[in-house]
């Protein structure tokens, strides 16, 4: 069940203790994910739906936008369709969501490349049993205004 549908999504917690700006490269996550509704650009409201957390616990997901990333060489990069869930204690970025649109991630002991053709496009590195994404947001010139309810499509 998706949350532009309405209905229940249910999320798995990570037991790796991180800082909040870091963003966990996860191939189990449904969706990319963040508590920061400052970090979304492009924001759109939605009616809340209810997000179980693996712990027993509810939030909700109560918006979405992009992100703007610099990443650790310099160059800057754009995640799209980031939900704002509140309460969620990490920022997400969702594998699959990527495979969907041609990007894949390659995951090796030292290093995670997630790369389009011969292009790596981000890279990140292990903590504990995850990966943590190479780079920050960017918050130069994302925009605060909130946009209309986004659609299901």
């Amino acid at each position: 069940m998706t949350p532009d549908k309405g209905g229940d999504v249910y999320l798995a917690p990570t037991s790796t203790q991180t800082d909040q700006d870091v963003w966990l490269i996860d191939s189990g996550a449904f969706y990319h994910m963040k508590p920061h509704r400052e970090w979304l650009c492009e924001y759109e409201r939605r009616e809340e739906v209810n997000v179980f957390l693996g712990d027993e616990l509810t939030t909700k997901i109560v918006g979405r936008g992009r992100v703007r990333m610099i990443l650790q060489d310099g160059r800057s990069s754009t995640l799209p369709c980031v939900l704002h869930i509140t309460g969620l204690e990490r920022n997400m970025i969702y594998v699959s969501k990527m495979s969907e649109a041609g990007v894949h991630t390659l995951f090796q002991k030292d290093m995670c490349n997630i790369v389009i053709g011969v292009m790596v496009l981000m890279k990140g590195s292990p903590i504990g049993t995850v990966y943590k994404l190479l780079g920050n947001v960017d918050l130069t010139g994302c925009n605060s205004i909130d946009v209309p309810e986004f659609n299901s499509n």
